[in-house]
């Protein structure tokens, strides 16, 4: 008896501690993940941090929390590309991808950093996640990273 309550209180902290914690991944090119932000750290030359979020805002819009850190000012910071994933039935599948080039937002120039928080349009009950490219350059060079998010269900 006493054993089988301290499994379950032990399956119920770490269940507490995994809904605790924001919606964020790493690439495997990366040096360290923040444990108190889960923005990821030190990535390369150009980039220092990077983090997304995804949530569900009003009238079956999601927002898309985005904040590129540079390391130093960059000559251009920002997302190249957004893609969006649908999970439908269980399966998931591309729903849009959206690109810098047709979406001036997407940069900042000339900046330490490029923090935004961008808008689709989604359907009600579906699951959505989102992949973001992101990018920082500077007198020619530059880098670019990926980091996922975690679900969210459009209201």
């Amino acid at each position: 008896m006493v054993k089988k309550r301290a499994i379950s209180l032990v399956m119920l902290a770490l269940l507490i501690a995994s809904l605790c914690c924001n919606a964020f991944a790493a690439t495997a090119d990366t040096v360290e993940v923040n444990a108190n932000s889960g923005a990821v750290v030190n990535s390369s030359s150009y980039l220092s941090t990077y983090s997304v979020s995804l949530s569900a805002a009003s009238n079956h819009r999601m927002a898309i929390g985005v904040s590129v850190d540079g390391a130093g000012y960059m000559d251009k910071i920002g997302v190249s590309v957004i893609d969006i994933d649908q999970k439908i039935n269980g399966v998931w599948s591309d729903y849009e991808n959206l690109y810098a080039m047709d979406n001036s937002n997407y940069y900042q120039y000339n900046t330490l950093n490029y923090v935004d928080t961008l808008y689709f349009a989604g359907s009600q009950g579906v699951q959505y996640r989102v992949t973001l490219t992101v990018y920082a350059g500077k007198n020619g060079g530059g880098d670019v990273r990926t980091i996922t998010s975690y679900t969210a269900t459009c209201n």
